[in-house]
């Protein structure tokens, strides 16, 4: 059985000296609250915008139709990367290997900012390492949650379940945390996401998109 948790931790040297100037935003939230479909249409708005690296995660899962964009990775070949620190963040979750590439560190070092889909578990191991941490916890009623989840046709019944139950899971206090209760339209979310960075992003690098 999978242990549910994050596989490695930055070490003590790195949590003195965090890694900036640029920052991490980590959308986190429950499985069927919509965090790939926000991000999607964040990506889309901000064409062209190379500071912003949307973050293509690796993950021990098939490259299926359907699925979200990831890279593929067997689970031997990425439990070896993140044991030789050869990947950013980590985790364990769903019975799944999950990892952040390496590159986002040296964006986040150029001064840019990396987006990624990520877990509410690594928030702390994330605060340790990067200067600059926006949490974007992204939500919806249990109900819709079970509703999306059986559409998208990912999950067996079983799964679903275990995922639901995980839905009110916390993740502690952090400095700068968006909230986005995601029941309105798309547009409607991907304009609370859009206005989550951009103020996040404004005091250290400037604002980025237009109003």
């Amino acid at each position: 059985m999978l242990p549910d948790q994050r596989r490695s931790t930055p070490s003590e040297s790195r949590a003195e000296e965090k890694l900036g100037p640029g920052g991490l935003v980590i959308v986190v939230g429950p499985s069927g609250a919509g965090k790939d479909s926000l991000i999607d249409g964040f990506k889309a708005d901000a064409e062209g915008h190379n500071e912003l690296m949307f973050v293509k995660r690796l993950i021990t899962r098939p490259a299926e139709a359907g699925s979200e964009d990831h890279e593929e990775v067997g689970y031997s070949e990425l439990e070896a990367m993140i044991k030789k620190d050869e990947v950013a963040l980590s985790w364990a979750a769903h019975n799944l290997l999950y990892a952040l590439p390496k590159s986002v560190d040296a964006h986040i070092a150029a001064g840019s900012v990396a987006i990624a889909n990520g877990s509410r578990r690594i928030i702390p191991y994330a605060l340790l390492k990067y200067e600059h941490v926006l949490v974007v916890h992204i939500t919806a009623p249990v109900e819709v949650l079970a509703e999306r989840l059986a559409q998208r046709g990912r999950e067996t019944a079983e799964d679903i379940a275990n995922r639901l139950k995980r839905a009110e899971m916390t993740f502690g206090s952090a400095p700068n945390v968006a909230r986005i209760e995601n029941v309105g339209s798309i547009e409607e979310g991907v304009r609370k996401l859009s206005e989550a960075i951009s103020a996040f992003y404004a005091p250290f690098k400037g604002q980025f998109l237009e109003a």
